[in-house]
């Protein structure tokens, strides 16, 4: 069996591909113990069972910061929406910043790097825009709507609307002036699958 080495890959000037190399075996478990140990330098020196219950700990703070944030409206969560159309749903929330503006500027990013070809922010901060429009006015709207999103192991809808007849609307955000044919293709199997389940249920999709 020929022997194999583990490595950190990084490009040097010259843009060749150059390796921190080990020993296999040893360096992989050295790796595993450093990534589950943590980041944190007060954590580096803990036992295992001192560690856990800091995470614990860690954990808890995390989501009283994220109650505090949903009370002063900073993030806007939307619930996991599910008819049983897949064995794979992913129940959890998604979370977006309301504010946008907020957001870019945490970012330090501006209109123009904004759409800079190859941006990698445009797209997510195009959708939490989306949502935090659609959760804005649906405060005002003469009917009743509730906002989620639809996630599963290989599809994501962005935002499903749905009124108290059970009526549902979905929404895919692309940051496209021109998307494709296929950008559609989760809202098509949505589409599809609630028809199967629901006749007319699903009344439109964007």
């Amino acid at each position: 069996m020929p022997r194999t080495h583990d490595g950190v890959g990084q490009f040097g000037p010259d843009r060749h591909h150059t390796y921190i190399r080990g020993s296999s075996g040893r360096a992989l478990l050295s790796y595993a113990r450093l990534m589950c140990t943590g980041g944190y330098p007060e954590v580096l020196r803990l036992q295992s069972e001192l560690r856990s219950g800091w995470f614990e700990s860690y954990v808890e703070t995390v989501v009283s910061y994220l109650d505090w944030r949903r009370t002063v409206f900073l993030i806007q969560e939307l619930p996991a929406w599910s008819r049983n159309l897949s064995a794979r749903t992913i129940r959890r929330p998604k979370l977006h910043i309301a504010d946008i503006g907020l957001a870019a500027h945490l970012l330090d990013i501006g209109p123009d790097a904004l759409l800079a070809p190859m941006s990698q922010t445009l797209g997510p901060l195009a959708e939490s825009f989306v949502v935090s429009e659609m959760a804005r006015q649906a405060t005002s709207a003469s009917t009743r709507i509730s906002l989620w999103h639809y996630r599963d192991a290989r599809r994501e809808v962005d935002v499903i609307i749905e009124r108290p007849d059970g009526s549902v609307f979905a929404i895919e955000v692309k940051a496209s002036s021109s998307p494709s044919p296929r950008a559609a293709d989760h809202l098509r199997w949505l589409r599809d699958r609630l028809d199967a389940v629901a006749p007319g249920a699903f009344i439109g999709g964007v």
